[in-house]
């Protein structure tokens, strides 16, 4: 299952199988994209969440405050951040 979103300036993806959900965000990401961030967490159950950054143009710190939140909510071992190689 997959599902897509598009704004003026970032666009979400996510799929997922029963051991992880992947979302990928592409463009500029912030407050906006991070909401979408938070509805990853959905039914999550005990998948595993890849939040995968590596196309995104930017990442402002309310972006970066909601992955660290996730993280939090989900506990050690349940969270993969996939960052360019110029961060």
């Amino acid at each position: 299952m997959a599902d897509v979103d598009h704004s003026p300036f970032y666009s979400f993806e996510w799929s997922q199988d029963r051991n992880e959900r992947v979302m990928r965000l592409v463009g500029v990401i912030d407050i906006a994209a991070a909401e979408h961030l938070f509805k990853g967490l959905i039914d999550l159950g005990s998948r595993r969440l890849v939040i995968d950054l590596t196309d995104a143009e930017t990442v402002d710190l309310t972006a970066l405050e909601a992955v660290a939140e996730i993280e939090d909510r989900l506990g050690p071992g349940r969270v993969t951040v996939l960052h360019p190689e110029r961060c």
